[in-house]
């Protein structure tokens, strides 16, 4: 997942090969396309560059506790994990999923994801709307997920990505 700190596509930006998948956009917002960070880098190559290495590493170390967290933890911890994520890499507060997108991510059925979604708005941690959820209460979600967060969070401060 990547929010606001950052950039998709790292490795074949690096490579100056064409990206192999699709990106999706979940929010609204600015965002530059390869040119101009290409000429930024032209001009500051070795801190553009050490960046994206940092970013690499952290998008390396989401995939694989996001695969670990899936084969370890139930559910609902998973959800409340992605919807964390989402909400520290958001500018608004707001996270932007359908529960197709979040059964897909969490690797259940749509259904599950709509029982969980009621269960969350039940204990006034998130209320969910055609897509759209706020998280009302942060740390009764913090107590909802797994370690698996506190890890991932802990890692994004790491490399200076922590919500100003």
């Amino acid at each position: 997942m990547v929010g606001r700190e950052g950039l998709t596509g790292l490795a074949p930006f690096l490579a100056g090969a064409a990206s192999t998948w699709e990106v999706v956009v979940r929010a609204s917002g600015d965002a530059l396309v390869a040119a101009p960070i290409r000429r930024a880098l032209s001009r500051d190559r070795l801190t553009i560059k050490a960046r994206q290495l940092e970013l690499t590493d952290l998008y390396q170390a989401q995939a694989a506790q996001a695969g670990a967290c899936k084969a370890l933890h139930q559910a609902p911890q998973r959800l409340a994990r992605w919807l964390l994520t989402a909400d520290d890499l958001s500018d608004d507060g707001r996270v932007n999923f359908t529960q197709e997108e979040l059964a897909r991510l969490l690797g259940v059925q749509r259904s599950t994801v709509s029982e969980l979604a009621h269960r969350l708005k039940a204990l006034k941690l998130s209320p969910y709307s055609r897509g759209a959820i706020r998280i009302h209460d942060r740390v009764g979600l913090e107590r909802q997920t797994c370690e698996c967060y506190a890890m991932l969070r802990a890692k994004v401060a790491s490399v200076g990505l922590t919500r100003a």
